[in-house]
């Protein structure tokens, strides 16, 4: 909980500068590749907290990553204020909080959806996001995994509501009934 509150502030102050700048877009395409960058190098927020490695040392490390990733200085900034505060552990839940604040900004909702069968949800992806959307009144981003228990229909899964559509969610509502 402490993690995220403290993350929200740094993703509040990058967005915040973002807007101030007009330079919002070009922090987000950043911020997404610091996020692909620590997920396909894992060991990278390891070594970055590895205490015995020397301040100077693990900045040169910010240095040249926010070269290669082509990050701006703000950008960069962050990432060294939270090594300097011993926070750089906090990465993830400052990447986490800058895509909800972002989410929120261009007024976009994440819906993940749950298919027996990919085959059909991929047939009808683009109808479904325009009634989600409408049901929203939000842009939707929206994952489709598949689970074949559901036997056959969907589920749809919008912040904390969950619709149900699935031949296994009736067989359920008939066995409630039958108790």
């Amino acid at each position: 909980m402490r993690e995220m509150v403290l993350a929200n502030r740094y993703a509040k102050a990058l967005i915040d500068l973002g807007i101030e700048e007009k330079c919002l877009e070009r922090f987000k395409d950043e911020m997404a590749r610091v996020k692909k960058t620590l997920s396909t190098e894992p060991k990278l927020l390891k070594i970055l907290s590895y205490r015995e490695l020397s301040l100077t040392k693990r900045e040169t490390i910010i240095k040249e990553i926010s070269l290669k990733l082509m990050l701006s200085n703000p950008v960069m900034n962050i990432l060294k204020l939270l090594l300097k505060r011993e926070r750089i552990l906090l990465i993830p839940f400052v990447l986490q909080a800058f895509e909800e604040d972002m989410r929120a900004i261009e007024n976009v909702v994440v819906v993940k959806v749950t298919v027996a069968n990919k085959g059909v949800a991929k047939q009808l992806s683009g109808e479904l996001k325009i009634a989600l959307e409408k049901m929203t009144s939000k842009k939707v981003d929206f994952s489709i995994e598949e689970d074949p228990t559901l036997i056959g229909g969907l589920q749809v899964r919008v912040g904390d509501a969950i619709y149900d559509a699935s031949i296994k969610g009736e067989l359920e509502k008939i066995k409630e009934q039958w108790i």
